[in-house]
């Protein structure tokens, strides 16, 4: 019982950032877990339920548990001693800005017959709110440093059904990322030396910048992934923009 009380428990779902990254975490480390893809297993989803859990990833051992939004607070947890070096507040701030533009950029090219499809056949969510969701992350970042929003899983993973169009969408982004732009320049120190309350714990504002800045990435890097194919053309983000943040190796699961 002692063994089975100290099992990891990896509940996760593709297409998440940090689910792809913890799992490969785990797994690049040696670490033995049992992984429960919650839109598969149906026990797993119904335990959560009860739980009353709302987000994902989450790693449990026993009944002791851990949100997935901070790889330093999951590597602690599981034991494994992670010595991250994360880049500088500006150049977070520089690789997010870019990575929105570009993200604009992929929405304009995607057809609109595509966003209205699933992003890719695993995870039950359109093109049409992919796109958005990338822009939903700075939407609730402002939310948390401005205003004290402790859970942005509303904010981060609402289905915002008034943006139905490929044009409402794009409104809606170019509007965050104007917001996202005045928040730099307004905040020279972007948050240097804060601790902001989340609903994952207190954490470092530069800490949560990165999250962030690769969060956005790594939806953008799916996005372009998706263009790439439908379009037949190159990538249109420099993969340069992704050394430094812990983007997974996976591009869905």
């Amino acid at each position: 019982m002692e063994q089975q009380a100290h099992t990891i428990r990896y509940f996760w779902q593709p297409g998440c950032t940090a689910c792809v990254k913890i799992k490969e975490m785990l797994t690049d480390n040696g670490i033995p877990f049992e992984s429960i893809n919650v839109l598969e297993d149906q026990a797993g989803f119904e335990e959560l339920q009860r739980r009353g859990i709302k987000a994902l990833p989450l790693v449990f051992k026993g009944e002791d548990m851990v949100f997935g939004q901070s790889l330093d607070d999951v590597a602690k947890f599981v034991g494994l001693d992670r010595k991250a070096v994360r880049l500088p507040s500006p150049v977070l701030a520089e690789k997010w800005s870019y990575v929105l533009d570009r993200a604009l950029e992929i929405i304009e090219r995607l057809p609109v017959s595509r966003l209205a499809e699933r992003a890719f056949p695993e995870r039950p969510r359109l093109l049409l709110e992919l796109s958005y969701h990338v822009f939903q992350i700075p939407e609730a970042f402002i939310k948390v440093m401005d205003e004290g929003l402790e859970d942005t899983r509303p904010v981060v993973n609402g289905v915002y059904d008034h943006l139905r169009s490929k044009a409402e969408v794009l409104d809606y982004a170019y509007a965050v990322r104007a917001d996202l732009a005045a928040w730099f320049e307004a905040n020279p120190t972007l948050g240097e030396g804060r601790i902001v309350k989340t609903y994952w714990g207190m954490q470092p504002a530069t800490q949560l910048l990165e999250r962030f800045t690769w969060h956005s990435a790594q939806h953008t890097r799916q996005l372009d992934f998706v263009l790439s194919e439908v379009a037949g053309s190159p990538n249109l983000v420099d993969q340069a923009v992704y050394e430094g943040l812990p983007i997974p190796k996976g591009m869905w699961d």
